[in-house]
């Protein structure tokens, strides 16, 4: 990615210090200018995705308000069409089942944010989407 791109993230997470310590985990993990717009409700969600495109859409596994992320993605997957990330306290054997008819593209433990394995998902599912955007972007319409 260039150095000019900028990557829009939302967050959804009810805690405003991790939405902070988030943001700056990711900008140290992503070479491109990364804007985190951060969400503590569902409404607020689905807000933002109104108005604006993020390149990636963070959900934490547990909503104050939400009886679980199945929930939050079934309301917000709609206006969503690039890759969500699952962070939860906890990876439980029930979360690890949840795929979500394939609209999760990654799982991780908030304990991870300061581990290498965070900065190689985020970098993996910004690939991931802008390998999507080329092809797209190369599609030769039929004659």
């Amino acid at each position: 990615m260039s150095e000019n791109a900028v990557v829009k993230i939302l967050l959804l997470d009810d805690h405003r210090q991790f939405s902070r310590l988030f943001e700056v985990y990711a900008k140290r993990a992503l070479s491109c200018r990364v804007e985190v717009h951060a969400a503590l409700n569902i409404d607020q969600a689905e807000e933002k995705l109104r108005d604006l495109s993020y390149s990636l859409l963070v959900i934490d596994n547990y909503i104050n308000g939400v009886s679980s992320s199945g929930t939050a993605l079934q309301r917000l997957h709609p206006f969503h069409s690039g890759p969500i990330l699952l962070l939860s306290g906890q990876i439980s054997d029930a979360l690890q089942d949840i795929d979500q008819v394939g609209k999760i593209s990654a799982k991780l433990n908030k304990d991870e944010l300061s581990k290498p394995i965070f900065a190689e998902t985020l970098q993996r599912l910004i690939k991931s989407l802008e390998m999507r955007n080329e092809c797209r972007d190369n599609l030769i319409s039929p004659l």
